[in-house]
């Protein structure tokens, strides 16, 4: 099974929602689900290495204040198939 998380942005000191997945994410990997992160980061920023977060999908710059992407509806035009369910965090 695979998920998808929708999130703006897994820089850690956003807070609660990253944590959030990466806690999920420990128990994803003992019941053998696929999980991954859709987010506005830049591809090269810092915290994408985390070892605790699971693939992420890197669609950043994000625009204004409300961290608004077009290129993360792009995305998920073409992936959302490959999901049984999508979780859009921090909302």
């Amino acid at each position: 099974m695979n998920i998808l998380h929708v999130i703006s942005s897994c820089e850690p000191k956003e807070g609660g929602p990253i944590e959030g997945i990466k806690q999920f994410y420990n128990y994803y990997k003992k019941l053998s689900v696929n999980a991954h992160i859709l987010s506005s980061d830049l591809k090269n920023s810092k915290w994408l290495k985390d070892k605790r977060l699971p693939k992420v999908f890197a669609t950043g710059p994000k625009k204004f204040n409300y961290a608004y992407n077009p290129q993360m509806l792009t995305w998920l035009n073409k992936n959302i198939n490959k999901y049984y369910s999508i979780i859009v965090n921090g909302i």
